[in-house]
This record gives structure tokens, sequence and C-alpha cells, in this order.
């Protein structure tokens, strides 16, 4: 990532990150973004930044979606799956 990129503020960056890992609980879908995001979480460049904050735009364009956990006495569990 060294090709003369700044560096982002890196409270900022941990802050989004440690909130991005927290929401994978109900969002499996960005599971595998934010990993990607989070292995530069001792040294984020501004494009790093730039990127979970596309994650978090993401998030917001899909509020909707997710797990959502009931506190219902009957549990039903509705799955889909690819072929491949």
């Amino acid at each position: 990532m060294d090709d003369g990129d700044e560096h982002a503020n890196k409270i900022e960056y941990k802050s989004i990150i440690w909130s991005l890992i927290f929401l994978c609980n109900a969002r499996l879908d960005i599971c595998y973004a934010v990993y990607l995001c989070s292995r530069y979480m001792v040294n984020p460049y501004t494009l790093n930044l730039k990127e979970t904050k596309r994650i978090l735009s993401y998030v917001q364009g899909t509020i909707d979606f997710g797990i959502h956990y009931s506190s219902t006495k009957e549990l039903k569990l509705i799955t889909f799956s690819d072929s491949d």
C-alpha cells in the first residue's frame, strides 16, 4: 500500500472497523469485506478509510437486509443455497 498514499486517522479507522465487526453478527454479507479492511488497522491509509466508508454506504443502502432476531417461542429457520 506504500504508493505515496497518505496515512489515515488510526482512531477513526479502528472505530469504524470495530463497529463493522460488531455488525457482522447480523450482516453476514459484509464479513469478508470487513475482514479484508481489518488487516490494515495498525497502519491504515486513506484508501483503506475510503473502502470502509464504502462498506458503511452499502450497509446504509441495504438497511432492511440481515438476520432479524425475535423473541417468539417457535423458531422457524429458512435458508437458501446456490446449486454450485
